[in-house]
């Protein structure tokens, strides 16, 4: 692999300015492990596996997708706001923005919701703009203007916006009905599927191709772990994501904190990968959990698009893909 050693120096300042603007705002510092001992629910996910010698015993684990369960468990105990950069694993992803192993940021802030986390993920981002006095550019060549608020757009608007004029974000017969003609939809096709081939295909290569642009209420069957609640009659999830030149960098909920409910999405992700053992502690410590928002920052991605690369493997050293080809494994 080529090696920039001007580069990594960089990398390594632009994570120094994450921590420093944590630390000026109060932020507790935490880590957390990397082995997990239950499934990961997401169905979209693919854990890694870890086999565990305990006492004469083999246990299956699995690496952490992200630090996002143990991070709420601390914080049940402990309620402050809090963040963690570590690794996180995640199966079978390699491409210009995957590997299996990537460098991320979880933070979460107590007492408040996924517009103040939304906030302070773009403060952070200008705040690594500016320290580092960054020209980045969008897809057409031209230097955003880091000095202007990044664009915030509703699920339900942003479809609007290519002409799906929605009712509800749950009706699978209204959505069919006005994306027949535009997409191909078979009838096992589910909300999440028929949503995503049209998301997929039309809208997320155009996102934040001008400059940074917040996407927020997402459709309550892709909650995940956030809240749920009605906006404008609608039920949503409290829910974003930020794309810059068409690729996602975060994901951000208000936290879901109703255990009952928590053990109820957790079982039916499951299902979906054909497991049924939840993570009971985790549901229970869900009890304790305060009031709070949290985001999960891929920070190869962000440092990436800042820099005006087309790879994260500029970014990475040893990325997995090269080592089995040199390994020939």
């Amino acid at each position: 692999m080529k090696i920039d050693k001007n580069l990594l120096i960089l990398r390594g300042e632009m994570l120094d300015s994450i921590n420093e603007f944590f630390k000026k705002r109060g932020f507790l510092k935490i880590e957390t492990p990397s082995i997990y001992l239950c499934e990961e629910s997401n169905p979209h996910i693919e854990s890694i596996k870890a086999e565990i010698r305990y006492q004469n015993r083999d246990i299956t684990a699995t690496l952490i997708t992200s630090p996002e369960i143990y991070m709420k468990r601390f914080l049940s105990e402990c309620p402050c706001n809090i963040y963690q950069i570590c690794k996180f694993f995640r199966n079978n992803e390699f491409d210009s923005i995957h590997n299996p192993e990537f460098t991320g940021l979880e933070f979460y802030e107590v007492g408040r919701d996924y517009k103040s986390t939304m906030n302070t993920t773009e403060e952070m981002i200008k705040y690594i703009v500016e320290k580092h006095n960054l020209h980045v550019k969008n897809k057409a060549g031209r230097i955003i203007d880091f000095s202007m608020k990044f664009q915030r757009v509703s699920i339900i608007e942003l479809l609007s916006n290519y002409g799906v004029v929605l009712s509800s974000l749950e009706d699978r017969d209204e959505l069919v009905s006005k994306l027949r003609n535009r997409i191909s939809i078979s009838e096992s096709d589910n909300y999440d599927d028929i949503f995503f081939k049209f998301f997929l295909t039309y809208i997320e290569p155009e996102l934040g191709k001008d400059s940074p642009v917040f996407l927020y209420d997402y459709p309550p069957s892709m909650a995940s772990m956030a809240k749920i609640s009605i906006k404008n009659g609608i039920r949503v999830s409290e829910r974003y994501e930020l794309y810059f030149n068409g690729v996602e960098i975060c994901n951000g909920f208000t936290e879901l904190t109703d255990p009952e409910e928590q053990a109820e999405r957790l079982k039916r992700d499951l299902a979906i990968k054909g497991k049924d053992k939840i993570d009971r502690v985790f549901v229970e410590s869900i009890r304790r959990l305060p009031e709070c928002s949290g985001n999960a920052i891929g920070l190869d991605r962000l440092f990436m698009v800042l820099l005006n690369l087309q790879n994260i493997k500029d970014l990475i050293l040893f990325p997995l893909d090269e080592e089995i080809n040199l390994y020939k494994v």
